[in-house]
């Protein structure tokens, strides 16, 4: 009798065993990295009084801080989309709309 249960017993835990448990894995969604966390520098203003030539050097200036903000928001928005597109492979959650 005592055979027969631990017998019913092995075989139980066993089988428990055999089955496999599919266990939610989460996988956090990458940082970004720090040279695409910098904020754009602030444009220049002009002066009340200021000159005509003065104008122009702030226009200019004005001009390439704007391209360099432009430049590093398209370098974080490239990577944003790199990592979501690995990140939602690797999720199972690439559906397309």
């Amino acid at each position: 009798m005592r055979s027969i249960l631990l017998l019913a017993v092995s075989c139980f835990l066993l089988a428990g065993c055999a089955h496999k448990i599919a266990i939610p894995v989460t996988v956090p969604f990458p940082t970004t990295p720090p040279e695409l966390r910098q904020e754009c520098e602030a444009l220049s203003q002009l002066a009340a009084n200021a000159k005509l030539s003065d104008l122009m050097i702030t226009v200019t200036e004005n001009y390439i801080k704007y391209h360099e903000c432009k430049t590093k928001n398209q370098a974080w928005n490239d990577w944003y989309t790199q990592q979501k597109e690995i990140f939602d492979a690797a999720s199972g959650n690439n559906k397309k709309k």
